[in-house]
């Protein structure tokens, strides 16, 4: 098995993209990304992801996107076509340095059920739902090591019965 592509995406800092250019990226992204049906779950297939990082050490924030090989060329395509000034280069796990680091860990899970949006681009118009973590990440010192990790997936086939169905937060 091939090992998973890492790639550090460097956007310029002065880019003016609307919130609408994001949400068509990660609208083409959960198109794109599968589940096992009926018969990939007997083959025991495992569910195709994306994993998108942002990651603080040496006092420089980094995004970074990791997934199977055979998904390269279509990110690469979608990540230009949304931001075409972007600059992606292949990088090795930068995690390998920081493994004799104390490690603290966290997780967010929904109160509600996974159909339930957190929020949606039109409660963004006027603020970049990133900056109160970016101004956070800007503070580390020198030996800091941060780092906040989004697993995507595709969602089940027929996810939307559930939501249709009028399901409780317990589904």
């Amino acid at each position: 098995m091939e090992e998973k592509i890492i790639l550090e995406i460097k956007i310029p800092r002065e880019n003016e993209y609307p919130t609408e250019v994001a949400a068509g990226f990660f609208s083409s992204l959960s198109r794109s990304l599968k589940t096992p049906g009926f018969l990939g779950k007997i083959k025991r297939e495992k569910p195709q992801n994306l994993v998108l990082e942002i990651a603080c050490f040496g006092q420089q924030i980094r995004f970074y996107a990791i997934f199977e090989p055979e998904f390269l060329p279509f990110f690469e395509s979608q990540i230009l076509a949304a931001w075409p000034l972007a600059v992606l280069s292949k990088t090795p796990d930068y995690l390998t340095s920081w493994q004799n680091q104390n490690i603290f860990s966290g997780q967010l899970i929904q109160t509600n059920s996974f159909y339930y949006p957190l929020k949606t681009y039109q409660d963004f118009k006027d603020i970049d739902p990133l900056s109160s973590v970016l101004a956070v990440m800007s503070k580390a010192g020198p030996e800091d090591f941060l780092m906040i990790q989004f697993v995507l997936q595709g969602a089940p086939k027929n996810w939307q019965k559930k939501g249709v169905g009028g399901g409780g937060a317990g589904d």
